[in-house]
This record gives C-alpha cells, structure tokens and sequence, in this order.
C-alpha cells in the first residue's frame, strides 16, 4: 500500500508466510484451498505482530499470489496488485483490482479510461491488514495451461 504504516514489514510477512509454498501435486481446487489458508494464516501473524509491537499499528500490503499446481496457475489477489497472462506477445488483466475507482467503473459512473487520472485512484477499498481481514479473491484459470518445460 505504499508508504502506508509498516507497509514494507507487511508485504514481507505475507512473503514469508507463502513462500515456503510450492508445486505439492495439488489439484487446482486443492491449491486454491491451500493458498487461501496460508493467506488467512498471514493475516494472523500480522495480527499478532501488530499487538507485539504498537508502531506496527495500522500497516497493510496489497498482495498478489499465485500457486502452480499441476498445469493450472492458480491466483489470489487483494487491493489493486494485479496479475496478468502474457500469451502470443499480448498482456491480459486477469484480476480486477479492489479499488474505490474500479467500482465506480463496475457501476458504470465512469469509464474504463477515466480510472488512471481519476483523484481518487490511489483508495484500494480491499487489503491485508492487521486490522481487519477482507478474504482474497480467489481465482482457478485452468483455460490457461502452463508451457512444458522439457
């Protein structure tokens, strides 16, 4: 969340709780399961930090994550980290972004254009936060399979 309140100890706590993550030979629902346990377990440790420590109060991170499982990618994501799918040379968003100028765009009340010089671009309305937790958006995109890599 950029220079917001210990934003740098909470990204690298969230990092610290997913990395040990990896390829197990989950299935696609699996790894979302799991992912989404380790992200709420993240959220616990920042929670607790937070009560050690009183200068931590009120930090938070954005987060993007993404598990292999199998020839599936499976994402999660909160605020407005996004994920893309890079195929034939074209990027292609495939998350949607937590943020106060997507809803308005999701509400028709501007256009997809307007959101990157709107004032109030920067209000992520979703984060991972010690203070309250909002579950991730989880996400299967089993369509989009994984290159070999023999």
């Amino acid at each position: 969340m950029g220079g917001h309140a210990a934003g740098d100890v909470a990204s690298s706590m969230i990092v610290g709780a997913l990395a040990p993550l990896g390829d197990e030979g989950l299935s696609g629902e699996a790894a979302l399961r799991v992912l989404g346990e380790e992200l709420r377990e993240a959220h616990a440790q920042l929670r607790h930090a937070m009560q050690e420590d009183p200068d931590l109060g009120g930090m938070g991170s954005t987060t993007i994550a993404m598990l292999r499982a199998g020839s599936k990618l499976v994402t999660a994501h909160i605020g407005d980290s996004r994920a893309y799918l890079l195929r034939e040379g074209e990027f292609t968003q495939i998350t949607k972004d937590h943020s106060f100028v997507q809803q308005l765009v999701d509400e028709h009340r501007i256009t997809p254009q307007e959101p990157q010089h709107h004032p109030q671009r920067p209000l992520v309305t979703r984060v991972m936060t010690c203070l309250l937790y909002t579950s991730p958006s989880p996400r299967d995109r089993p369509r989009h399979r994984m290159p070999s890599s023999a």
